[in-house]
């Protein structure tokens, strides 16, 4: 079904040979006071779906969801028909409530959302708007620290990335095109084991498509008489349409084929 506005009220589906039954059912807010204090006027603020209900409680003036609920169906492996009135549903539905909360700054970014688990999640930006910084407090936990530090450049591409573990990635671009030719990540040094876990460069046509992508971080490999480097290369054609693809590929893969698993 259609909403005078164009928006969809229902979605309907017919098994062969089957019924047809309704999968989904669309709610909108009205004009009311209490709606217009959420800014949910015309917003849909409760769909049924094959899960169940999920609820808009309320949302930011520029459109971001500040509080959603979800609602499971309590047999979530019986058919799923929202036929009839709503007031009936309630039934159907589990009587916990799964809520989510967010919080934005003025322009309409996340600053933090917690889960129905009751985990938060934390962010931080710079003047221009960029992420530069998030964390999460497990609940009940310590807040750890997901992303230490992110830097960009004037033309606002990623320059360097430090995670909270310590694993540190570079980005390198061409000047003229701002094209990524270069992909750096290491890892602190621990024992015996190796810091760089990768080192990319990127090969470009003129018109901007992937030619090759290297990696120096793997050694060349010796394999039945061949000579394996570890590199993807891409080949177009006369439309600039992908033809071919070569690389790399485990063993173990086993034998590959064209038909579908049974």
């Amino acid at each position: 079904g259609e909403h005078s506005l164009g928006r969809p009220l229902s979605y309907h589906e017919q098994a062969k040979g089957g019924l047809k039954t309704v999968t989904d059912r669309f709610f909108y807010a009205t004009n009311s006071e209490q709606d217009k204090n959420c800014n949910l006027n015309g917003q849909c603020v409760r769909h049924y779906d094959s899960a169940g209900l999920q609820a808009l409680i309320s949302q930011s003036i520029i459109g971001v969801p500040l509080q959603q609920q979800r609602r499971l169906l309590t047999n979530p492996k019986g058919p799923v028909d929202w036929f009839g009135e709503k007031e009936n549903w309630g039934a159907r539905l589990s009587e916990q409530p799964f809520v989510s909360h967010s919080t934005t700054d003025a322009l309409g970014q996340l600053l933090t959302q917690t889960d129905a688990k009751g985990h938060i999640q934390r962010m931080a930006y710079n003047r221009a708007g960029q992420l530069i910084g998030s964390w999460l407090t497990i609940k009940n936990s310590a807040e750890q620290v997901i992303l230490r530090s992110l830097t960009y450049s004037a033309a606002g591409q990623k320059l360097r990335e430090e995670s909270g573990n310590g694993v540190i990635t570079e980005y390198r671009y061409e000047p003229q095109t701002q094209r990524l030719i270069g992909i750096k990540t290491t890892r602190p040094a621990k024992k015996d084991r190796p810091t760089r876990l990768q080192d990319l460069r990127y090969d470009y046509d003129p018109v901007g498509n992937i030619l090759a992508i290297h990696n120096d971080a793997e050694a060349t490999r010796f394999y039945r008489n061949q000579k394996i480097v570890p590199e993807t290369t891409y080949r177009y054609d006369a439309l600039y349409q992908l033809i071919e693809a070569t690389g790399r590929e485990a063993d173990t893969n086993g034998i590959q084929n064209s038909q579908l698993p049974a």
